[in-house]
């Protein structure tokens, strides 16, 4: 072993490492005494211990359900580990000294490495997996639904059994892998208000079950069922029964349904950079569960940085590590650059963190592993200068290690590839990342880094990426566009601007006829030439020289001369060389003026972006001001959030561009996007444009602007503040959901249930028409509305606080005041007296359907999915055994109510030519 001494500033830090390797996870329980009196010793009052293990057990989390996924999982991921690490120690591969250090004193003697404790025949050498399994029953009230949290770790046994149930109690004090260390997190369930939780563990051959409660545990295995037992320091015997399974163990608790979401989106944003965790999920009329992992596969993981495709957060964000450069880790919130007063830095990336490490030996604090420092309850970051100073270190390292991965990822081996890589990376706006290499991950990190410090050069050509005028020596780069009958050439100076597949070369000169028919689509072409003048120094000639060539010799750059014009356009040409109206001699904003138009902008969903991208439109302020179309408005700069969470769910019901236009060209990202404002059509359009003007659409509109613009069209009635296509508040103080916002809240509670595909068959239509189309019918209208795949970042914070309208439908349903208060105060703040979220016909609907299908299910799933060759069309023999299951089931003589299924689509007609 051998020890480095690391001076940083004021702080000295003190590592250890071993084998190449960082040690961490020394953890350090109680502060040192400073004062030389003897005093009088602090204790708790015998009185207030009932208090005080309330607020170690419960009280002291203010986010209980995710706080108990987490506890509760990375206890897990302890465990396994110090099962790999029993192994190794036992087999021989390892010693003791390579992951533990021995401390003496009441709170660290748990913590010593006890090699009697571990059998290794018992010990699961394949299995790593952490399994959370949630088992809904729709049957009964309060805690019915189920959580099961298991591990193929070490197991409970010896003083262990006992110990864990302790407060304070903790076997990682010592450890250089674990993330606990205060012996308060396995009793995390409490916090969610259940009476106990269970707890089963197989250790070593023996398996004991046992109820936890708040005061007491009890052992649930009767001496009648035991194959033994232990006796418990009480001198009460703790029973057992006899097992061959490998060592595991299991904790289970109950939760209430109105709960269910939250205990899902917990996995979702506590567990994203986990990944040996399976989140299984089990409807209460489904035999076995399907997974449901949300865990993300990482887009980057490197030594200091983590990157997740639609990672909960939007900016970057501590991952607490066991050690420097783990894989996985626990993801805690957004960084406070407030807290570290630094400028706010953006990007969906996460900076791996250990936590501070040290302990004490005679009298001297001794760091193993600087980090940060998290309070007991493992919810928070504490902000103090040890946390602060770690963090800035990070992330000047993260900075450092993005800039070395952008500049590895711009060598490329083509130069205009390169070159659009650069663009793409260096300026934010670009518009053609996706057809570069870890595009969303580089999209991300470059966020963290001043790439205007990254100066990239070609291979060894000593071309260093700059502006086109600094970087083209001896080539002209020139934006080439056909407006009021002559040709606009002008030099670009701006890579931001280049279209690359619009990007031509020539030998000679331009000519107006061609560059009217490159251009006949509104959108300007790029030229290259050569451009040395006779004065030029030699170094410079062979510098244009050498990008002449690779210029030429791309296979991504056109030759302008080889363009042939045909005749027809040639003729017509020649005859109205005009092409255009006066008006677009004009700047854009004279001309806007002159229209009296004004500057909004909508949302498209950009495929090449895979998330929202705003489009400019420009329409006059008099066809604002006198729309019929019922119009939602916010400002870009304070509503976008809403804004884009409305796109989101009003995007799945609107008409698409791709419908409307059936060919766009250079615009393709348009075609899957949904029309989410109609009066006018995006700038960007161009020449399409025209094409809206064709149909008339029935949906509402979405469109940001600014705060001027704002006051002007708030006096159109119709157009409505963003706050109402969610939600508003009565005289009584009631929440009153709009239209748009239940009908996509009905569709997440209807996605929930089991989609019987055998009941969308022709013969289960032939034998129960009507059922089949109510069926159908409500398969649907979630389909339609359902769009939450398009969440991300603080977009999906604002949709998760939506999701819990339904949770408060079904409590204030349940006529339990003082609980009802207790939701809204968490959710809403004041008290909502109750709220109509969900459409609750609908949802019994889906309960009849479950009833209907009750007994039948497995088998026609079976059946329909398994069966040879018969699909959606039943044979004879099938047909047969259906109609006697079901006439034998009796189910079907239920009364099928009638019910208008809500949240269609909404369409579009072309208008005839004397109407437009």
């Amino acid at each position: 072993m051998t020890l480095n001494l690391y001076v940083d500033g004021s702080c000295m830090k003190l590592y250890v490492q071993f084998k190449n390797k960082y040690k961490v996870s020394i953890k350090t329980i109680g502060q040192k005494t400073t004062s030389t009196s003897v005093g009088l010793e602090k204790k708790i009052n015998d009185g207030a211990k009932k208090l005080v293990i309330d607020i170690l057990q419960a009280t002291q989390y203010s986010t209980p359900i995710p706080s108990t996924i987490r506890e509760l999982v990375t206890n897990a991921c302890d465990s396994q580990r110090e099962k790999e690490i029993a192994i190794e120690i036992l087999s021989g591969r390892a010693n003791k000294e390579d992951y533990f250090i021995t401390r003496n004193g009441d709170q660290y003697e748990d913590s010593n490495f006890d090699a009697d404790y571990y059998n290794l025949e018992y010990l699961d050498t394949h299995n790593n997996d952490i399994e959370i399994l949630y088992m809904e029953n729709n049957s009964g009230v309060g805690y019915c639904d189920t959580v099961s949290i298991t591990d193929h770790g070490v197991g409970i046994g010896g003083r262990r059994l006992e110990g864990m149930l302790e407060l304070g109690y903790s076997t990682k004090r010592n450890t250089s892998e674990n993330f606990g260390a205060f012996g308060l997190g396995s009793k995390v369930a409490l916090s969610t208000g259940v009476p106990f939780y269970t707890v089963e563990t197989h250790y070593n051959g023996k398996m004991f079950k046992l109820n936890c409660h708040p005061y007491k545990t009890d052992f649930t295995i009767s001496k009648w069922d035991a194959d033994g037992s232990i006796i418990l320091s009480n001198g009460m015997p703790a029973y057992y029964k006899h097992t061959d399974e490998k060592n595991h163990t299991i904790i289970s608790f109950g939760v209430k349904k109105h709960n269910r979401s939250l205990f899902s989106d917990s996995v979702s944003q506590q567990l994203t950079y986990f990944n040996n965790v399976q989140f299984l999920y089990q409807y209460a009329d489904m035999e076995s569960p399907y997974n449901k992992t949300a865990i993300n596969k990482p887009l980057l993981n490197t030594e200091t940085l983590i990157v997740c495709d639609g990672s909960y957060y939007s900016r970057p964000h501590i991952v607490i590590v066991k050690n420097p450069g783990d894989e996985i880790g626990i993801n805690y919130g957004s960084i406070d650059f407030r807290e570290l007063e630094m400028e706010q830095l953006w990007g969906n990336v996460g900076i791996k963190c250990p936590m501070r490490q040290a302990y004490e030996k005679d009298g001297e604090i001794i760091v193993v592993q600087e980090g940060v420092e998290v309070t007991p309850s493992r919810e928070k970051v504490i902000w103090n200068d040890h946390t602060k100073a770690y963090v800035q270190l990070m992330l000047e390292k993260a900075a450092n290690e993005a800039s070395e991965i952008i500049e590895d990822e711009l060598k490329q081996d083509e130069f205009v590839a390169w070159v659009k890589a650069c663009s793409n990376v260096l300026y934010k706006g670009s518009r053609n990342v996706d057809e570069i290499a870890n595009a969303p991950a580089l999209a991300q990190i470059s966020k963290l880094v001043d790439t205007s410090n990254i100066k990239p050069k070609f291979k060894d050509t000593g071309i260093r990426f700059e502006s086109p005028r600094k970087m083209l020596t001896g080539i002209r780069l020139r934006t080439v566009q056909f407006r009021a009958g002559k040709a606009i050439r002008e030099d670009c100076n701006d890579w931001t601007n280049v279209h690359f597949d619009r990007l031509y070369f020539t030998n000679g000169n331009a000519e107006a006829v061609k560059d009217a028919y490159l251009t006949a689509d509104s959108y300007p072409i790029f030229l290259v030439s050569f451009n040395v003048t006779i004065d030029a120094k030699e170094e410079d000639v062979e510098r244009a020289e050498t990008l002449w060539e690779l210029f030429t010799d791309s296979p991504l750059v056109k030759s302008y001369d080889e363009v042939e014009v045909p005749q027809d356009y040639i003729n017509s040409f020649k005859e109205n060389p005009i092409g255009t109206t006066e008006p677009h001699m004009l700047t854009p904003a004279e001309q806007r003026k002159l229209n009296a138009q004004i500057v909004m902008h909508t949302l498209r969903w950009g495929r090449l972006k895979n998330n929202w991208v705003w489009d400019k439109v420009e329409p006059k302020l008099h066809d604002v001001l006198t729309s019929e179309t019922v119009t939602y408005y916010g400002t870009m700069k304070e509503d976008e959030v809403k804004l884009k969470a409305a796109a989101t769910i009003l995007g799945a019901r609107t008409p698409r561009y791709g419908r409307i236009v059936s060919s766009l060209g250079y615009l393709d990202d348009y075609n899957n996007s949904p029309i989410l404002y109609h009066d006018c059509a995006p700038t960007a359009l161009g020449k399409y444009k025209e094409y809206l003007s064709n149909f008339k659409f029935n949906s509402p509109q979405i469109v940001g602007m600014s705060e001027s613009i704002l006051k002007q069209v708030s006096k159109n009635t119709t157009w409505k503040h963003i706050d109402d296509f969610f939600y508003s508040m009565d005289e009584d103080g009631n929440v009153v959901v709009s239209e748009y916002l239940k009908a996509y809240l009905t569709s997440r509670i209807l996605a929930k249930n089991v989609q019987y595909g055998w009941m969308e068959s022709n013969v289960f239509k032939e034998l129960f028409p009507e059922i089949s189309k109510l069926y159908r019918d409500t398969l649907n209208y979630f389909r339609t509305c359902l769009n939450i795949n398009r969440m991300s970042g603080e977009v999906s914070s604002y949709m998760l606080f939506l999701h819990q309208f339904t949770e408060y439908q079904d409590v204030c349903e349940q006529n339990d005041v003082s609980l009802r208060q207790e939701k809204s105060r968490e959710i809403f703040v004041v008290d909502v007296p109750s709220i109509d979220a969900y459409d609750k016909e609908l949802v019994r609907l889906y309960d009849t359907f479950n009833e209907m299908s009750e007994g039948i299910n497995g088998f026609m799933h079976e059946l329909y999915y398994n069966g040879s060759g018969l699909n959606h069309n039943f044979n004879t023999e099938a047909k047969s055994i259906l109609t006697k299951i079901l006439s034998m089931n009796g189910k079907f003589d239920i009364e099928v109510p009638e019910i208008s299924v809500p949240g269609t689509s909404y369409g579009y007609e072309k208008l005839d030519a004397e109407t437009n």
